[in-house]
């Protein structure tokens, strides 16, 4: 996995805690240029991405590089995160376009139905994690009066950053010719600690100078590629 060490930089946000209501949901595609059969499930991301309350995040991943194009997008990074997953949930291989649903639900990113079955399902879930963003960290607390049932007592913090839009023209491989669209592309997914849900905690942002209109996400998510908790988008 590639490690990225970056400048601090300060961020002026607004400290926005969030009240009871429904969590977004995060829908991963693991995705590659070099895949002809991940365009359609490149634009479907793209429309959820419009979407309300969905985090819609497009990772591109490296084994299929060596099929005559390499994805200016893809790291290995990504593809240790789709292995992670697929280790979690006793999958014995894994495949592209794959769309994961709050770190649970694997489906086929092509079949729109099926991602749209399997998101409308993880919806409802109200926030029990309370973000207040404001230079620089991100101080979590849980919810007043929240049950956490199936919560672990220890979670994962991460800060994700991602381009928001980006066209690229494939000049070699399976999608030779054809000029792609992506949107929410990855670039990193950093660890930014543990958090304890029994005690209050604030999160340094740790990133390198966002370019191109960058943004991100963080994640609250049970250890070792668990079910994805609570999410928080810094635009």
């Amino acid at each position: 996995m590639h490690k990225i060490i970056a400048p601090f930089v300060i961020f002026m946000l607004c400290a926005i805690p969030l009240k009871a209501q429904n969590q977004p949901v995060v829908v991963e595609l693991f995705t590659s240029q070099g895949c002809s059969s991940c365009p359609p499930a490149d634009r479907l991301l793209r429309k959820l991405a419009s979407e309300e309350n969905i985090i819609a995040l497009s990772m591109h991943v490296d084994y299929w590089d060596y099929l005559g194009w390499k994805d200016i997008f893809s790291s290995s990074e990504f593809t240790d995160r789709q292995y992670g997953y697929a280790k979690t949930q006793k999958k014995r291989m894994v495949y592209t376009p794959q769309m994961m649903i709050n770190g649970t639900v694997g489906v086929l990113g092509s079949r729109e139905r099926e991602v749209r079955n399997a998101i409308r399902k993880n919806r409802g879930k109200e926030h029990w994690a309370d973000f207040q963003v404001n230079e620089g960290n991100a101080f979590l607390k849980v919810v007043e009066g929240t049950r956490m049932k199936g919560v672990a007592k220890k979670m994962d913090v991460k800060l994700i950053r991602y381009t928001p839009s980006q066209k690229v023209h494939v000049k070699r491989g399976e999608n030779a010719g054809r000029e792609l669209n992506y949107a929410n592309i990855v670039r990193e997914v950093k660890n930014i600690g543990m958090w304890d849900v029994n005690r209050n905690k604030t999160f340094e942002f740790d990133f390198k100078k966002l370019k191109d209109n960058q943004k991100a996400v963080i994640l609250v998510q049970h250890p070792g590629f668990g079910r994805i908790e609570a999410a928080y988008s810094i635009n």
